[in-house]
């Protein structure tokens, strides 16, 4: 990815995801796609839409692109409206936050089949469809994405911690969802 070697990086990308190995603690390749992603596309988000749109020329057919994509406007999203609670945001953060993760959802709906026939795809649908209004699509998202992969342990991740209490949700909620999902994976 810094050296701009696109065809490269979409092999890697692919020989991670199509991967069986497991590592010693249970986790597959897979998994580390998308904490790459979170890695390698932070920095100015200019800068990372030319170096992924440089990306997305090199390799047109890219199962990865859109997702990378959309995390650099999910990290955009997240740098505008801060860290802070919710009612330190101004308005106007509120607007262009709600716009880049609006921006993240339609890279991922314009992207091939081939790129939503990988987990990463999925997981970053559910990473920011849980941070927007459409919140309640994000259980469909998570179904879909855990029919295909019961395994991808990162996206159960991903939604129980947004169901604890310092996002809105309940322990009572979590351990719900622990127990359905430890059912679902026995």
């Amino acid at each position: 990815y810094q050296n701009k070697h696109s065809r490269l990086l979409e092999r890697a990308l692919l020989n991670a995801t199509a991967s069986t190995h497991r590592f010693d603690d249970g986790g597959r390749p897979r998994y580390s796609v998308y904490w790459a992603f979170r890695q390698m596309l932070q920095g100015l988000p200019s800068d990372q839409e030319k170096r992924v749109e440089r990306w997305h020329e090199g390799v047109p057919d890219s199962a990865f692109a859109a997702a990378a994509q959309a995390r650099v406007a999910y990290d955009r999203a997240w740098r505008i409206r801060g860290s802070g609670y919710a009612g330190t945001v101004s308005r106007e953060s509120w607007e262009l936050y709600h716009s880049e993760l609006q921006r993240g959802i339609k890279h991922l709906r314009a992207a091939p089949q081939s790129a939503r026939d990988h987990p990463v795809w999925h997981h970053m649908l559910l990473a920011i469809t849980l941070d927007t209004p459409e919140r309640a699509n994000a259980e469909k998202i998570f179904v879909e994405a855990t029919n295909r992969w019961p395994d991808h342990y990162d996206v159960y991740h991903e939604l129980v911690g947004r169901i604890t209490p310092r996002w809105g949700g309940t322990w009572r909620a979590v351990d719900a969802f622990i127990s359905a999902s430890a059912e679902k994976l026995a």
